[in-house]
């Protein structure tokens, strides 16, 4: 039987090893060994059987890294081949939330992996008792939200991680998820390691929870040593490594593994963030598997929301093809709600679940034979039979032989069998393909007729045959074998042969990329990738032709980032830019959505800001001298037809997204690493059809993104600045949904920063426009949401210092928008919440509109703006100098409209509190100078209304600078001019007293002050008194 560990004397154990291990030489690198290369190697940081991680700084830069040393003494060649396959598959990955690949020292004895440093570890640490504890479903999404994005690049990649975890998801200090660990990853459907019944194949499925991570540190759980197994041929194997807590039903079982089997994993690690402890934990390793396989669904967790029980079981779905994508799920409620309240859900007691033994007669039968044979170290080739025990000591009567256990291991799927057939069959079909296409090269076909339509049979053979491949390992074997890569190169380059044949060989050379990345990469080595594109920008080609060599260009960009390179190094940009002249109808359709994919991916738009600036520059150039954005911005409307078409179609098809122009508000985001619609990529989820919608929001995106990158590129400048283009956003403004009107604000926000662009666009129509794209936002009285953010960034742009596009906008509206936003804003900022920076933009176009035009204040009276102007004033708003340059520019024009609202209690206390909170601020007693100045009866109202004393405070501080001085005292002169009873107001304040006692002070410094004493002269003779000596 196998014994039972107890979890608490596995972790005791583990943590006396590590403590007792806890010596300095442990926690530096090697005496022999300090450096390496430019890097200083210093505290280590984690360990495993074969490796250990240091952290290191580059002597070159002072950048911190992680470097994993991997030891080579004593491994077999096919560890070191696994070894090799993982660096190049993370040498590959790009992302935000993959770990980053920094480079790779090889010498003799050891392998060096050059990795990201993530400072706070891994969020199994993070979460463990000693530290965070358990994390509340608020917390929980925010993670599983970035290691979403991370798997749903990694699957778009065609890789399978098998590894998720909390021990392997690291986080940064800002919170920045980052998947490690791909020890265990696969293209596609890589075959098991080890034997394929025996312990160690289960082994090699399992989560390997003792790897060491680039965070630096070693899980609680990490096994060292453990049970031996046998492979299928009887040899001894390395201990089973890791426990199969986060392993899927699939895994298990040893069916094949999809992208579905990380989506289990994720379900199972929300459980551990909720937990700290993943489903089963307080079972041993072994009957946590036959859990796993008999269970419907691990135990959920009590009191979690109904969105997460429901996202949880869809992870849990028993059938991997029922489980959504991981770009299925980002979209999913419990992700999506931006409001859930941050609270605890649960605590999870450690021995909260026992094994259940309700089990039916047949799953015991099934378990049993399954604990029989990993129990013991046998192979799997005897004759011999075995009795069975249920679960109560009896004997079962049924029995069974070692046949039996491997036909039900392998669930009735016959992989082993199916990989022979299709390896037999790729064999037989590249046999013909070879010795057709020979016959053809080298003029010895009778019939060429004859010999081309076994070609193309031959070829529809072959695609099928990739198509229903199953090991990525298996197709890389046999297409390699059969040496296809270069049957295929040969026959497209052959330009005398018949162009059906080459047709076939591009067909079957883009089949295969899309099966295999290493094979894909043997065809760029041999140069298929110019071949591709001669035929792709070849007039005469087919559009068969066009779209073989369209898929390919895609596949080739969707590799990575190496692939993409290359790609457009082969000068791919402006042929699949000339591809868009097809369209978005009829035979063209398909043309141009390849070459808007590959164009999509090889420009990097994925990548949002994250592109260097002057790479970013260097595509936005190369795109826009190939004429791409007038063609752009042709397919914008294309596509949106084609979406209404698609809408037409389905009658069950509901249009939930409100339009661009009557909506409320929007989340999207401009600017930042992802995409401005929200999401982070514009990778097409699974199930959703090719359909108009779709290539809508990827040319918007598109359009916007290469617009961003070429920022002070004069070239891209020029191309964009072009009435057609601008006309035709425009046009497409009004009628998109909301999401695509984001994307083209932006692109429109872009172009109002370029100086020579505000005529055109002011020719174009904008202004109108983006008022009313505003006035969409805020016409429920909602905050505006980023589409109302970005139209009035670009409003701002274009009106702020022009009084004609100033007036166009009060014209279409404007005036009672802004209004709104400063009586919202500044009841929001009153309580001292931060400034809404829909304040900062409306404010300065508000208070410009005062001396713009009499239509502009006809509207700016109709609409209550001069209320606006008296709320600003006061110092709290943070906007008093703006609104008193308006009061004062509207007064000094129509003063019979302004003077009486000025003088209204409300008015008179701003312009009091202006006075007594700005002593100190020159411009602000200018702009209020300016305005008294302006109405003898504001004057009059404020000499009564304790105007005076805070004045007369200010003019004989001490600490008051002589400028301002100056200015208090000029106030003061045009007080008393215009006062009713200026010698009540002089007797009442003791002006005389006070102004006197500005030069009474011995051998005071302020005498010297000659402008202040020849005004304070002229201001005592006009109150007739004497000179003062």
């Amino acid at each position: 039987p196998i014994p039972r560990r107890s979890v608490r004397c596995r972790r005791a154990r583990d943590m006396t090893s590590r403590a007792s291990n806890a010596s300095p030489s442990l926690h530096a690198p090697s005496a022999h060994k300090p450096n390496l290369g430019t890097h200083i190697l210093g505290e280590l940081i984690g360990a495993g059987a074969t490796s250990k991680v240091f952290k290191a700084i580059d002597t070159r830069t002072g950048g911190v890294c992680a470097i994993k040393e991997i030891i080579l003494d004593g491994t077999r060649a096919d560890e070191r081949e696994h070894i090799t396959s993982e660096i190049a598959l993370l040498s590959s990955l790009e992302h935000a939330n993959i770990v980053k690949y920094e480079g790779v020292i090889v010498r003799d004895d050891a392998v060096y992996v050059l990795l990201e440093y993530a400072e706070n570890g891994s969020l199994a640490r993070v979460i463990a008792p000693t530290r965070f504890g358990a994390f509340p479903e608020s917390l929980c999404a925010v993670y599983i939200a970035q290691v979403l994005r991370g798997l749903a690049y990694l699957h778009s990649q065609g890789v399978v991680h098998r590894d998720i975890k909390g021990a392997n998801i690291l986080t940064t200090k800002e919170g920045v998820v980052k998947l490690a660990d791909f020890g265990v990853a696969t293209k596609g459907v890589k075959a098991l390691r080890g034997g394929l019944f025996g312990a160690d194949a289960m082994a090699a499925n399992m989560d390997e929870s003792a790897s060491e991570t680039s965070s630096g540190f070693v899980e609680d759980e990490q096994q060292k040593g453990g049970d031996s197994a046998l492979d299928a041929g009887g040899a001894a194997e390395e201990a089973a490594r890791g426990t199969p807590y986060w392993m899927a039903p699939e895994v298990i079982e040893m069916r094949n593994v999809t992208a579905a089997a990380d989506i289990w994993s994720v379900g199972c690690t929300i459980i551990e963030l909720l937990t700290s402890a993943p489903p089963y934990f307080d079972l041993a390793p072994m009957p946590a598997l036959f859990r796993i396989v008999r269970d419907e669904h691990p135990p959920l967790p009590a009191g979690v929301s109904d969105s997460l029980r429901d996202f949880l079981l869809l992870c849990f779905k028993r059938d991997p093809k029922d489980r959504p994508s991981a770009e299925d799920l980002m979209n999913h409620s419990w992700l999506m709600d931006e409001h859930k309240a941050l609270h605890e859900t649960w605590t999870r007691p450690s021995h909260a679940r026992t094994a259940s033994t309700s089990a039916s007669d047949t799953e015991d039968v099934v378990i049993a034979k399954v604990i029989d044979q990993m129990a013991q170290n046998t192979t799997l080739g005897g004759d011999d039979e075995k009795t069975v025990k249920d679960n109560h000591g009896g004997k079962m009567e049924r029995k069974f032989s070692n046949e039996d256990l491997a036909n039900w291991m392998k669930n009735d799927t016959g992989v082993t069998k199916a990989q022979i057939d299709f390896n037999a069959r790729v064999v037989e079909i590249m046999d013909r393909l070879r010795d057709d296409f020979a016959s053809i090269a080298q003029g010895k076909a009778q019939d060429t007729a004859v010999v081309v339509s076994s070609i193309e049979k031959a070829g529809e053979e072959f695609l099928e045959a990739m198509e229903n491949a199953t090991s990525v390992l298996v197709t890389n074997e046999t297409l390699l074998a059969t040496r296809a890569c270069g049957i295929f190169t040969s026959a497209i380059a052959d330009a005398s042969s018949p162009i059906m044949a080459r047709t076939v060989a591009l067909e079957c050379a883009a089949g295969a990329s899309i099966a295999s990345r290493d094979v894909l990469g043997s065809f760029v080595t041999l140069g298929v990738l110019p071949l591709a594109l001669d035929l792709l920008r070849a007039k005469e080609s087919s559009m068969r032709v066009k779209l073989a060599a369209l898929r390919l260009c895609r596949t080739t960009a969707k590799a990575g980032p190496v692939f993409t390179r290359c790609l457009v190094a082969c000068g791919a940009l402006p042929i699949l830019v000339g591809v868009l002249d097809y369209g978005f109808s009829g035979n063209g359709r398909e043309l141009t959505k390849y070459a808007l994919g590959a164009i999509y991916v090889a420009a990097e738009i994925e990548r949002g800001d994250q592109l260097p600036k002057q790479l970013g520059q260097t595509v936005s150039l190369a795109l826009a001298r190939a004429d791409m954005f007038p063609k752009l911005v042709s397919l914008l409307g294309a596509t949106h037809t084609a979406s209404l078409e698609d809408e037409s179609l389905d009658a069950s098809v509901q249009d939930d997204e409100t339009r661009s122009e009557g909506g409320s508000s929007f989340t999207g985001s401009i600017g930042g690493t992802g995409s401005i619609g929200g999401t982070s990529s514009m990778s097409r989820p699974r199930g959703v059809s090719s359909s108009g919608k779709y290539y809508r929001e990827l040319v918007a995106e598109t359009l916007y993104r290469i617009a961003k990158r070429g920022e002070g590129c004069a070239e891209v400048s020029a191309a964009l600045v072009d009435i057609r283009i601008i006309h035709g956003v425009l046009a497409q403004l009004s009628v998109v949904p909301r999401s695509t009107a984001t994307k083209i604000l932006g692109l429109i926000h872009l172009l109002s920063r370029e100086t020579a662009a505000l005529e055109v666009l002011q020719n174009a129509g904008a202004v109108p426009k983006l008022v009313k794209c505003l006035e969409g936002s805020y016409k429920t009285g909602g905050a505006g949401g980023r589409n109302g953010e970005i139209s009035l960034r670009a409003l701002h742009n274009l009106c702020a210092v022009n009084k004609e596009r100033q007036e166009q906008a009060a014209m279409a509206g404007l005036i009672p928008i802004l209004v709104q936003i400063v009586d919202t804003s500044t009841r929001t900022s009153s309580d001292g919440s931060p400034v809404p920076q829909a304040l900062t933009l409306a404010v300065p176009l508000l208070c410009a509109m005062a001396s713009t035009s009499r239509k502009t204040r006809e509207s700016l009276e109709k609409h209550g703006a001069l209320d606006a102007y008296v709320t600003l004033a006061s110092v709290s708003s943070g906007w008093t100098l703006s609104a008193l340059d308006a009061i004062g520019s509207w007064l000094a024009i129509e003063p019979w409209k302004v003077e009486a609202r000025l003088l209204e209690s409300d008015a008179i206390s701003s312009l009091v509190e202006a006075l007594e909170e700005s002593t100190s601020q020159a411009n602000v007693l200018e702009a209020l100078l300016n305005l008294i100045g302006k109405s003898p009866r504001l004057c009059q109202a404020l000499a009564n209304e304790g105007f005076i004393p805070p004045l007369m405070d200010a003019i004989t501080d001490v600490n008051t600078k002589p400028t301002i001085r100056l200015t208090l005292l000029k106030t003061l002169g045009v007080l008393h001019e215009h006062a009713q009873r200026p010698k009540e107001l002089i007797i009442r304040h003791d002006v005389v007293a006070r102004l006197k006692s500005l030069f009474n002070a011995a051998g005071d410094a302020r005498q010297s002050e000659t402008m202040v004493e020849q005004l304070v002269e002229k201001i005592l003779r006009s109150m007739r008194l004497t000179r003062v000596v």
